[in-house]
């Protein structure tokens, strides 16, 4: 089953503990995935809001098509990597962009403060 909800966290008591040591769960704050297939590669499916990994922009995906060499011969990044087909290439490629922008995307752009995809359950 895909399920569009995330646990975004958990909303505790202080008091009294558990057994571990943890408040009691008093709400739970799940984000909704808005699912919305506005970006480049509209066939992936679960980690659309970018929970996991910051979506690429048009712009992006096309400079990581450009430099996975497929329409250009001269300059690309097929010399590094002689062994990898052009998909294994730019899915490398893609993928080092994510992760740029997962390590400069500041805090309040994490789609858990989307404020707007929350849905509230009581524990």
């Amino acid at each position: 089953m895909d399920d569009p909800y995330i646990l975004a966290f958990d909303v505790k008591l202080p008091f009294p503990k558990n057994e571990f040591g943890q408040g009691l769960t008093l709400l739970r704050v799940w984000h909704k995935d808005p699912r919305t297939n506005g970006h480049p590669d509209p066939d992936r499916h679960g980690d659309v809001a970018g929970w996991t990994f910051p979506r690429l922009s048009a712009k992006e995906v096309a400079y990581a098509d450009y430099l996975a060499g497929k329409d250009n011969d001269i300059d690309n990044l097929s010399a590094f990597f002689p062994a990898l087909k052009y998909e294994e290439r730019r899915a490398h490629i893609r993928q080092i962009f994510r992760l740029h922008k997962k390590i400069a995307r500041p805090w309040w752009r994490h789609p858990r403060w989307h404020i707007w995809n929350w849905r509230l359950t009581p524990e």
